[in-house]
């Protein structure tokens, strides 16, 4: 498997990883417009899942917040008297500039492979897509050094826990090291938001979490007919009640069979178990689906056993 991967980094990698950046935006919204570069670098990136299992990050795969919490564990073959820094940015996530990152973890003037011996600039902060915005890109950037860089003016406080110094523009930070500097290996996984966000944005970042809610636009309901071809006449009735009379309907039902005064009722385990019996036989096959999801708390029909407001 070794030899194959090998193989695989020595032939097509480079171009395919390049595709990959492309069609995800990469080099687009780290670089700008029409700029790119070759990942001539393959980059081996892991975080500890637990103590037997590791998540990989590889071209953009999927990983949740809660895999990487800890620092990640970066390898890849360089010459032992060779400079690098290796950068992690979240291009989607900032909360106030949309031109601009938040750098998770940032490493610089490493020496040969080994980053851990590197210059901490930023320590690692995991993952924290707001909840509501979907999937986030984060983006491991290797860069070449020259020789050895001050980066005194990249340095922030330890921990940093301020978002306001943990924003940054790839563009600028090329920009002003772009004759000591050459990116030359790229990797980058896709994370969404779980629990474990809400605790850094309280715990971590001393702050409320934000919550995004789509604005769906209103539904659209086209002109009654009086002989609706080949619709539900039940369900296509429905459509232009007023949903609060709807909901007052399955309210009224709900209380019919209940006493304030006594526990709920259990549930049947097979509702639907029951057989038809005497004039049920003849109903039409639009009431018994109806009946059918009243027994089984389908729908609407779920507030018939759930003290819950709403249609």
């Amino acid at each position: 498997m070794e030899e194959m991967k090998k193989d695989f980094y020595n032939t097509g990698y480079t171009n395919q990883l390049k595709i990959v950046a492309e069609h995800y935006g990469i080099f687009n919204d780290l670089f700008g417009q029409h700029a790119f570069f070759n990942p001539r670098v393959p980059l081996n990136i892991t975080f500890d899942f637990d103590e037997e299992f590791v998540s990989p990050v590889n071209c953009g795969n999927l990983l949740k917040p809660a895999e990487c919490t800890g620092t990640p564990k970066v390898t890849y073959e360089a010459a032992e008297d060779s400079w690098w820094s290796l950068v992690l940015t979240n291009p989607d996530g900032h909360l106030t500039d949309n031109t601009a990152e938040y750098l998770h973890w940032f490493v610089g003037n490493i020496p040969g492979g080994d980053v851990e011996k590197g210059d901490v600039l930023c320590d690692y902060l995991q993952p924290f897509p707001c909840r509501g915005t979907g999937w986030h890109r984060y983006v491991f950037t290797l860069y070449k050094q020259e020789s050895k860089i001050d980066f005194s003016a990249e340095k922030r406080e330890m921990p940093c826990h301020s978002l306001r110094q943990r924003t940054f523009q790839t563009t600028e930070f090329y920009r002003t090291y772009e004759k000591d500097i050459t990116p030359a290996g790229l990797a980058f996984f896709q994370a969404d938001w779980d629990e474990t966000v809400t605790d850094v944005y309280h715990n971590t970042l001393g702050m409320k979490e934000p919550v995004f809610e789509f604005d769906w636009p209103p539904l659209h309901i086209s002109v009654q007919k009086t002989v609706p071809h080949k619709k539900p006449f039940n369900l296509y009735l429905d459509r232009y009640r007023d949903s609060k009379e709807i909901a007052t309907e399955i309210l009224m039902a709900r209380l019919k069979n209940r006493s304030p005064f006594e526990d709920e009722p259990p549930r049947r385990k097979l509702p639907n178990i029951i057989p038809w019996m005497g004039e049920e036989r003849n109903l039409p096959s639009w009431k018994k689906t109806q009946i059918r999801k009243e027994r089984l708390g389908m729908g609407r029909y779920r507030h018939l056993y759930e003290n819950k407001p709403g249609p």
